[in-house]
């Protein structure tokens, strides 16, 4: 094995110390995260937001708080403390730390993907227009991202990735279908849109694979896609780069899915939505319910392989861990 690559895999796949499970209760005084070991035990409440997610080392924890018509994106130390304001906008989307829990990186306002330092809170944009989600590198110092022509699912989208450094992204598709990348250990998973014979606003999907120079792209997953649901998306690869999770998304669908990036083979997780896999491909962190507010939310250790869940957390839902 290369040592380049070895190195990334011991990066990427490193546990911390003592792994944490952040997740959203609804409490009387509005959503509340609360932080617990990653077996759900010694929970404690940390602050007032939506959408935590907390950084590789379980040292911190990002998340989004309605301020207004807008929308805060802060930092708070996992064991409780201090709270750092990065950025307010009018919306924030998606946002992830890098393995390396030095940045954080955030689609703002819909049309900026922004990165920010998490020990000095410096902020920079790396790329502009309309971003269709992003991933770093194993080794944190690239980011590989969606750019679409416009807002609407089924405008056309192109893979890019920059250096977190700033300077010329470099075009990794041009085909005008390919969005949604997730960078993973040996490949980079996207999605593909089916094609033009479908009605609607919804586009299908299915998974492709390619290497980090945009080459060797391959189909992973071969899916029937009925109208009104997009299919299967990509969220997270395992440090060795053997399993991938995913969603199965459509306009009221959320349904998790184990993925052999090997061959293709999926299993749905019996129902339940996902949000994270272990690092090393154990387990995947769910919650049952959909992603209807409305409705009562568990929170769930599923195995890779079938089997039973474990259940981390009742009337909880959003979690993420740093396992």
């Amino acid at each position: 094995m290369p040592l380049l690559l070895a190195a990334a895999l011991l990066l990427l796949g490193a546990a911390p110390a003592s792994a944490a499970l952040v997740y959203v209760k609804a409490e009387p005084e509005g959503a509340t995260i609360f932080a617990a070991e990653d077996d759900g035990s010694g929970a404690r409440e940390l602050t007032r937001g939506r959408q935590p997610q907390i950084s590789a080392d379980g040292a911190l924890v990002a998340f989004l708080r309605p301020v207004g018509s807008g929308t805060q994106l802060r930092l708070v130390p996992t064991a409780g403390g201090e709270e750092r304001v990065l950025i307010s906008a009018s919306s924030i989307e998606s946002v992830a730390f890098s393995p390396d829990s030095k940045l954080l990186a955030a689609e703002v306002a819909g049309r900026r993907l922004m990165l920010f330092e998490t020990d000095t809170s410096r902020m920079a944009t790396l790329a502009r227009g309309f971003v269709k989600g992003f991933s770093f590198a194993p080794d944190s110092t690239r980011i590989v991202y969606g750019l679409g022509v416009d807002a609407t699912a089924r405008g056309r989208a192109d893979v890019y990735k920059v250096s977190v450094r700033g300077g010329d992204p470099r075009r990794m598709t041009r085909d005008g279908r390919s969005l949604l990348p997730v960078w993973g250990p040996q490949r980079i998973a996207f999605v593909k849109q089916k094609g033009t014979d479908r009605t609607g606003a919804i586009p299908a999907y299915d998974i492709w694979g390619m290497d980090e120079r945009g080459r060797a792209e391959r189909r992973i997953t071969r899916t029937k896609v009925p109208e009104g649901v997009s299919g299967l998306i990509p969220i997270e690869w395992s440090a060795d780069g053997a399993r991938l999770i995913a969603q199965y998304v459509g306009a009221d669908v959320r349904v998790g899915f184990a993925v052999d990036p090997r061959n293709g083979r999926t299993r749905s997780l019996r129902r339940k939505v996902a949000f994270d896999l272990a690092a090393d491909g154990s387990a995947v962190l769910t919650q049952s319910g959909g992603v209807d507010p409305s409705r009562r939310h568990n929170v769930y250790s599923a195995p890779f392989e079938a089997g039973e869940s474990t259940l981390l957390v009742r009337n909880a839902s959003f979690p993420d861990w740093s396992r």
